[in-house]
């Protein structure tokens, strides 16, 4: 075992897609190493919105928002602005954004006040990153700022990022809007020849990292990253699950060897190296040299890759993998966790007698899925031929076996016909009314 798992795992490292991977598994902004809370985002949209914050764009982002606030508007929250026309035709550029506006003597603080006295306009912002709206914070900041500003201007907006459902903490005065505004913002500004080389690399990471979302198709390096790491998971996951699978054992604790942190190899490891062979002592070093791939890699197999293909042939299937085995079903139809699936098919890797990995696909009906799904679970039963009892619960039956590799061929027999047959039957299942 220690042999030869040393020699795969050789071959593994010198895999030109796992070297590709290391050099693309490193950081490239510090943003991406620190925690941005809701609090930490809110600061940095304040700078955003300051008309003289050092991204050097005056009131675009300020503009860009209220524009986007009176485009999603409903009529009665437009009908709540005094004069929209003056708002988006007048400067904006004297205002001043506060982070953490108390008011009543504390009995709360607004996210992000902006004011600007010389249009007597008051912008209100509340973020939510995740969190849900308490204690009618809404209406309490509302109805102070209708006290204390009351002939100025007022926009009210709820910046919620998740664009979650508040119930009755949500108070219809305040436009909701998700981070849409700023993405688009932000992307606007890039590739034009309107920013410094440096003030395009901090609001790319900024989009990228926090407001937006990073896409690998625009930095040529990174592309395909994702494509990298199933392809090697799936040329490699047989050495991946034995390295999964190997412990090194410190003071009755065990560590994963893929898993094995720098803290853990330098803090417990090396100082007791006399605890351990010297195999095991070289593959933990191997794997510190090359651990961020190793951590992108750990719980990967070949049937990631492989979900690649079905999703591209048939986008409505989800899957769902672990070590040994995938699921395919309708999306739609996947139930809350922690309840059964009322069918699926099921491609499972197994080992021969010869002691190689094959696959088995076999076709799963059950009744233990929730009774709204019942029907499913007929029909799939019907479909399939299956015979079964009146109080059947879960059938089985196995479609294909023996199958040495996954590969989406369409020989009359191939595994690429019986997901599609599979997808007839199913993609037009609806619930019951």
């Amino acid at each position: 075992m220690s042999v030869n798992l040393l020699e795969k795992t050789f071959k593994l490292l010198l895999d030109r897609d796992f070297k590709a991977l290391s050099s693309r598994s490193e950081e490239t902004s510090v943003l991406e190493l620190i925690k941005l809370d809701e609090n930490k985002k809110s600061d940095i949209l304040a700078w955003l919105l300051d008309p003289n914050g050092g991204h050097q764009q005056g009131e675009y982002f300020l503009k860009a928002l209220l524009h986007y606030v009176f485009n999603v508007a409903d009529d009665e929250q437009v009908g709540n602005f005094l004069s929209t026309f003056e708002l988006l035709s007048h400067s904006t550029s004297q205002a001043k954004v506060i982070r953490e506006f108390p008011i009543n003597d504390g009995a709360g603080r607004i996210d992000l006040l902006v004011l600007d006295p010389s249009q007597k306009l008051v912008i209100v912002i509340e973020r939510k990153d995740g969190s849900k709206l308490q204690n009618q914070q809404l209406k309490k900041y509302a109805s102070w700022i209708e006290t204390n500003y009351a002939d100025w201007n007022k926009v009210y907006v709820l910046s919620d990022s998740h664009f979650k459902n508040h119930g009755d903490e949500y108070d219809n005065r305040f436009v909701k809007v998700d981070d849409t505004w700023l993405s688009d913002a932000l992307l606007d500004l890039f590739g034009r020849n309107l920013l410094t080389q440096k003030q395009e690399h901090q609001l790319r990471d900024i989009h990228d990292f926090i407001f937006g979302e990073w896409d690998e198709k625009r930095t040529l390096y990174f592309k395909n990253y994702n494509k990298l790491l199933n392809t090697v998971s799936a040329n490699h996951f047989e050495t991946l699950r034995l390295l999964e699978n190997q412990k090194l054992t410190y003071n009755k604790k065990s560590y994963s060897l893929i898993e094995l942190t720098p803290l853990e190899y330098f803090g417990y490891v090396l100082p007791n190296a006399h605890a351990y062979d010297d195999w095991q002592l070289k593959l933990a070093e191997l794997i510190q040299h090359n651990h961020k791939v190793f951590n992108e890699l750990h719980g990967l197999n070949e049937f990631n890759l492989f979900n690649e293909a079905v999703r591209k042939l048939f986008p409505k299937l989800g899957a769902d993998i672990d070590d040994s085995k995938m699921i395919l079903m309708l999306t739609k139809h996947t139930p809350k966790e922690g309840d059964y699936w009322p069918y699926y098919l099921e491609i499972e890797r197994e080992i021969n007698e010869e002691n190689q990995d094959i696959y088995t696909v076999s076709i799963n009906a059950s009744r233990y899925s929730p009774e709204e799904f019942h029907h499913f679970a007929e029909k799939v039963a019907d479909a399939y031929k299956m015979k079964r009892q009146s109080n059947w619960r879960f059938k089985h039956e196995i479609l294909l076996e023996n199958i040495e590799t996954l590969d989406l061929d369409a020989g009359d027999d191939s595994l690429y016909h019986v997901i599609k047959d599979f997808y007839n039957v199913v993609k037009d299942f609806k619930l019951k009314a």
